[in-house]
């Protein structure tokens, strides 16, 4: 359960860059959609967490 909270905790991470440093974002603009390929990447690894869990 400890790597699931610690996924959930990466998977937020971009959305509080994206709200605190909001100038360099928009300055930025390119670069954000690889901030959120990670965040899509981190959820997906914990739904499979969730799945394996739950068929053992």
């Amino acid at each position: 359960m400890n790597s699931l909270l610690f996924l959930v905790s990466v998977g937020v991470i971009p959305f509080l860059w994206i709200i605190i440093l909001n100038n360099h974002s928009k300055i930025h603009a390119w670069m954000v959609h690889d901030i959120f390929m990670l965040t899509i990447w981190v959820w997906l690894c914990a739904i499979f967490y969730l799945i394996k869990i739950k068929t053992e």
